[in-house]
């Protein structure tokens, strides 16, 4: 036989149930079981209906408690401006790295470098002289590259080089590429001379003064222009085809953009 249960006990104990139903509606699942619980009561009849009401109106509330969609408008616009604001650091990171792709194609086989046969000792010190001019301007990419890794080696030697370095590096980073106001002093803003002027003090009052970053950036370069200074004057340029645009357009001119029709050497 079913027990008998008193009408007041069985709806209190029906309430309770509701009441912890609406107070668990922030976890998942939540409205389901309170719409299960909406259909049993509805079947019970009569004696349920108070609790049927009772469980209605907590999935209205719980309905109610929902957040609204964003529309399509806001949407939109948000990714918009998501957009606008990576825009420039995603520009300067994708100029710098198509210049150093556009550089680094320029440079030349090793095989020309380390060949054995072209290595000769100069007889006068023209003709070392000659031979240094005509190989700086051919073999520059790979000196640069070459004073480059030495930079790397010495500054990741000495670990408070690597740190100032760094910040120095993230601070011209911030200010160039990921600022996007401009900078103000009180109330006056700053032109970009005077923000280059600044950047440029401040970067060698820490590099050269207040540490020793300075002193390790000299050796390295010492060292790169001693072994290219040895290499360009033992190597014997006869053999290499010097690009007249090139020389003309001097050392730098791997740092101009590539020019239709022309391509970097072969690796």
């Amino acid at each position: 036989m079913r027990p008998v249960t008193r009408p007041g006990g069985g709806r209190s104990a029906r309430r309770r149930r509701v009441r912890s139903c609406v107070w668990a509606s922030e976890a998942r699942g939540a409205r389901v079981r309170c719409s299960r619980r909406l259909r049993r009561a509805s079947r019970r009849g009569d004696g349920s209906r108070k609790s049927a009401h009772f469980f209605s109106a907590s999935l209205a509330v719980f309905d109610a408690d929902r957040p609204a969609p964003l529309p399509p408008t806001q949407v939109a616009a948000m990714t918009e401006v998501n957009t606008t604001t990576s825009s420039p650091l995603v520009g300067a990171i994708g100029k710098i790295k198509e210049s150093a792709m556009h550089v680094f194609s320029q440079r030349k086989p090793m095989s020309e470098i380390l060949d054995r046969t072209a290595y000769q000792r100069p007889a006068s010190f023209s003709e070392a002289t000659g031979r240094m001019s005509k190989n700086m301007n051919y073999f520059k990419i790979n000196y640069v590259l070459f004073t480059a890794a030495v930079l790397a080696a010495f500054i990741l030697y000495n670990p408070t080089s690597l740190i100032i370095l760094s910040l120095v590096g993230a601070a011209w980073t911030y200010v160039y590429l990921i600022r996007t106001e401009p900078l103000k002093i009180g109330d006056r803003p700053v032109s970009e001379r005077e923000k280059l002027l600044g950047m440029s003090g401040a970067s060698l009052l820490a590099v050269f003064f207040m540490s020793s970053a300075g002193s390790i950036i000299f050796q390295a370069f010492g060292v790169a222009l001693l072994c290219i200074g040895a290499h360009s004057a033992a190597r014997v340029p006869d053999d290499l085809f010097i690009d007249d645009a090139n020389s003309e357009g001097g050392f730098f001119s791997f740092l101009q953009p590539p020019r239709p029709g022309i391509t970097g050497s072969v690796a």
